[in-house]
């Protein structure tokens, strides 16, 4: 299978991938170290807390407890975010050395579009771009990647390259972890939805049988949108053969996709970008229907209610239906995960617990909790997390086919590598999501 077929294919969810990690093993004890500072400190928030809330009853607050609460709630979002980034450094390790080592069987006319690739990245000029046009017409999975003529010119990247990129936006984008994310080989995806208008009736052996209401289904289009980036090297950077140029494209280039690609789907607004799931219209959601999304109330105005403890956690969580709930997960920034992280349910135990292995998140009443910084911070009246089966709620659309520009020119004495790729997103199925509004109603 070449590689550009299993890109299209599809690229399946990057897990944790334990042999790799093995050989860094430095990383991995430094993981989990950081796994048993997480408990030790919880063990201390709990502790802590419990102190703050039996001041609170007795009407004699003690200012001192509350700031090491607050402390220690810090510090355990503070050494999370520090172990999500050296899991994330061993995982994109991994993704660039598996680019790195190739082993895919390549047609002749593959390989020489490569090397000509390389030397257009390294030194450009017009020779090596003519090499490119010459050689690309004739690798057939190269030609599946074009999209007609781009008027910014530009020549599409090795396979290897774009699926690198893909991996790398998996690792770096909460949304595409959680997400369902289909590649396509046009402008636009079209999803025909079921809106589960059906009904049904009992009858006897006998009697007849009333015509009933058929499913309606509605037609969601989720057109591609082009992101660009441009990341810069010098020349003498990229003369430098011990640098791979494309892996360096590629890492510089994912992590930028990643961080704008994860705010569209959130605020987007639809125009030149994906549409996000928070410019949805939001309803409470005994009013909800379809292209509408439903929301529960958190009890107080940009906060939890303390008096309701964790029964809008429980509202939320159980009016979804049961074949979301399964699968269902918490998008949230961390000070809002912060936040969850004092609520108890009603024996006192805590709703928020930390991980229990390497690569796994955190849970919230027994689901996942992502950190999505993109997320709104908790205000009144806001949409601060979000409750769902996101592969159910939200579609990602890759178009295949990324490409790249030498631009040795604008910006002197730097070399810029224009590189643009095509994606949209938009809700799917608005059924299988809540948010949580941080108001009173």
């Amino acid at each position: 299978m070449s590689i550009f077929e299993r890109i299209k294919g599809g690229i399946r969810p990057i897990q944790l991938e334990q042999k790799a990690l093995e050989t860094k093993s430095g990383s991995m004890v430094e993981v989990s170290r950081q796994m048993e500072n997480i408990g030790s400190a919880f063990e201390q928030f709990k502790e802590k807390h419990s102190r703050e809330l039996a001041e609170l009853k007795r009407g004699r607050p003690d200012p001192l407890t509350a700031e090491q609460v607050d402390r220690i709630n810090k510090s355990i979002s503070d050494i999370e975010r520090t172990m999500e980034q050296e899991i994330l450094t061993l995982k994109r390790s991994t993704v660039l050395s598996r680019m790195a080592d190739g082993g895919e069987y390549k047609s002749r006319e593959a390989m020489d579009y490569e090397a000509a690739f390389a030397k257009y990245l390294r030194k450009g000029g017009n020779a090596a771009e003519l090499d490119l046009e010459r050689i690309g017409e004739t690798v057939p999975e190269l030609k599946a990647l074009s999209v007609g003529s781009d008027p910014a010119g530009g020549f599409t990247v090795l396979p290897q390259i774009e699926q690198t990129m893909v991996e790398l936006s998996l690792l770096i984008s909460p949304i595409r972890q959680v997400a369902s994310v289909t590649q396509i080989g046009n402008s636009a995806l079209k999803i025909p939805v079921n809106m589960r208008g059906a009904t049904a009736g009992w009858v006897g052996e006998t009697t007849t049988r009333p015509e009933t209401t058929a499913s309606s289904f509605k037609e969601i289009e989720i057109p591609v949108n082009e992101i660009y980036c441009m990341p810069a090297a010098t020349q003498s950077m990229l003369d430098d053969s011990f640098l791979n140029v494309e892996q360096w494209i590629a890492n510089e280039a994912a992590m930028i996709f990643a961080q704008m690609e994860g705010q569209a789907f959130v605020t987007g607004t639809g125009m030149t970008k994906p549409r996000g799931f928070l410019t949805e219209t939001v309803v409470a959601d005994a009013s909800w229907a379809w292209q509408k999304i439903g929301y529960y109330p958190s009890g107080a105005s940009g906060a939890f209610d303390a008096t309701l403890t964790f029964n809008p956690i429980i509202d939320i969580i159980y009016g979804l239906r049961g074949i979301y709930r399964a699968n269902a997960v918490w998008l949230a920034n961390r000070r809002t995960i912060a936040a969850a992280r004092k609520l108890k349910d009603s024996q006192g135990h805590y709703l928020w617990q930390p991980a229990v292995a390497a690569g796994q998140p955190a849970t919230l009443g027994g689901h996942a909790v992502y950190d999505t910084e993109d997320m709104p911070d908790m205000a009144a009246d806001s949409y601060s997390m979000l409750f769902g089966d996101m592969k159910q709620f939200y579609r990602i659309v890759d178009r295949i086919g990324i490409r790249t520009l030498r631009d040795p020119y604008t910006s002197k004495p730097y070399v810029l590598f224009y590189t643009t790729k095509r994606v949209g997103g938009a809700v799917h199925n608005f059924e299988a999501a809540k948010l949580l509004k941080f108001a009173t109603s």
